[in-house]
């Protein structure tokens, strides 16, 4: 009984450890993807900024084209709308970094008052394993299949502890010596054989086999939620990569046809190819914080 009491307060550490060992994950996770994700966000916020200033200089050179006569007034509607659009996103980028950074600084504990400087590092590709290996990898890995596992070898105990509780044991009661002038020495040695008959029987232990049956149950559940959400992410990685490639190519499009036109393009030409290049750019960096993101959740 001893023994199994060890065995359960040693399954009862285990279990606990693998809860400890979950917050952590969470918690360097939350650390990671956001810095990874810090940088990125002020370099976004920087070309949103650009854009901004483009679309505010089309606009004016609308603006004048149009009390010249060269322009019509959709056009500087058009122009207008496209200021607007470029200012929005650049306030939505503006509260994207702010949140991030504070998010950032309460997690550290970094004070409020000194410079929050991050090294641009991409986020972590593994390689040369196939999709099914890092399923079966984060199902290892996972302290939630961990905690599910412990808890079936404290039900296990547990039962077994029952069982135990329901042998026949023997009981010390009583030991003397009878001293008789007459007579040979005597050693009395009086012991009990008690039976828990009371004991007996599939009712007492039928809640704790439930319970083994039940944290069994649980742990492949747990099991086949952790494969299913690693398969969820990988595709999710997947589709990250794509939309990368997709913005990539466009942008390298852009630059390709663009480029070349802006020392011929007269001013206001040459303002809006520089604003379609940047918006070009945008689509790739941001498609590159969503994989970022993506791979720090895998």
């Amino acid at each position: 009984d001893l023994t199994n009491a060890a065995r359960l307060s040693q399954a009862t550490g285990e279990r606990e450890g693998a809860e400890l060992l979950a917050l952590e994950q969470e918690l360097d996770q939350a650390v990671t993807r956001r810095f990874h994700a810090l940088p990125l966000q002020r370099r976004v916020l920087a070309m949103a900024t650009e854009l901004t200033e483009l679309r505010v200089q089309h606009l004016a050179l609308v603006g004048e084209r149009r009390a010249e006569g060269l322009a019509t007034a959709l056009d500087w509607l058009d122009s207008e709308e496209q200021r607007r659009d470029a200012d929005a996103d650049l306030a939505d980028r503006s509260n994207d970094v702010r949140e991030l950074e504070a998010q950032l600084r309460w997690l550290l504990g970094w004070p409020t008052d000194q410079p929050l400087e991050l090294a641009e590092e991409p986020a972590v590709v593994s390689g040369g394993l196939t999709e099914e290996e890092q399923v079966q990898a984060a199902v290892l890995a996972s302290p939630r299949v961990a905690e599910a596992r412990a808890e079936i070898v404290r039900a296990e105990f547990r039962l077994e502890r029952l069982r135990l509780q329901s042998l026949p044991w023997l009981d010390w009661m009583e030991a003397g010596v009878v001293k008789n002038p007459t007579k040979p020495l005597e050693l009395q040695v009086g012991v009990a054989l008690d039976v828990p008959v009371y004991e007996w029987g599939p009712a007492r232990t039928r809640a704790a086999r439930q319970e083994l049956q039940g944290a069994r149950l649980r742990h492949e559940e747990i099991q086949e939620r952790v494969a299913e959400q690693m398969r969820g992410q990988l595709r999710d990685v997947s589709e990250a990569q794509e939309r990368l490639r997709v913005a990539r190519v466009h942008r390298e499009a852009m630059e390709t046809a663009a480029l070349p036109l802006l020392d011929v393009a007269d001013p206001l030409l040459a303002v809006e190819l520089r604003a379609r290049i940047l918006r070009a750019q945008l689509r790739e960096l941001r498609a590159t914080a969503a994989l970022w993101g993506e791979l720090d959740r895998r």
